[in-house]
């Protein structure tokens, strides 16, 4: 699992332990259209009905109640329009990655797939791509000529 996804995983595990129901999942938690907003983003319609306050005011209460308390790498909570968006702390994530690789060593960004699991490949360039699967094994090789 990587870095952003365990990092998702936690956001959403202190928000629902906060408000002490399950109301939103990693799903919900999406990437800004603009990196400059965030790394991470939570639309809080549903988080604002359950509370009745603003994205600010969730903003507030998140920031000062849980996130540094419960997910260390999280640098800021900002709000904009009603969403909150999450910087993350560059130099805790580079240790973090950088840890990661180097425990993996050459796994590192590899996963494994699940029977039946659709995939989707995407090429911008002319250039004739090949793809194998064992048949045995489930591996998936690709490769030009």
């Amino acid at each position: 699992m990587d870095i952003l996804e365990k990092t998702k995983i936690d956001l959403v595990k202190a928000i629902n332990d906060y408000l002490k129901e399950d109301i939103i999942s990693v799903d919900d938690i999406v990437y800004p259209p603009n990196s400059e907003m965030g790394d991470l983003s939570l639309p809080t319609f549903k988080i604002s009905k359950k509370l009745g306050k603003s994205s600010g005011e969730i903003g507030l209460e998140f920031m000062s109640n849980i996130f540094h308390k419960q997910v260390s790498i999280l640098d800021s909570v900002l709000t904009v329009g009603a969403y909150l968006n999450f910087k993350l702390d560059r130099e805790k994530l580079s240790t973090n990655i950088l840890g990661e690789i180097l425990k993996e060593k050459g796994d590192y960004g590899r996963k494994e797939f699940r029977e039946n699991e659709k995939i989707m490949l995407e090429f911008s360039n002319g250039t004739e791509w090949r793809i194998y699967v064992d048949k045995e094994t489930g591996k998936l090789t690709i490769y030009s000529d």
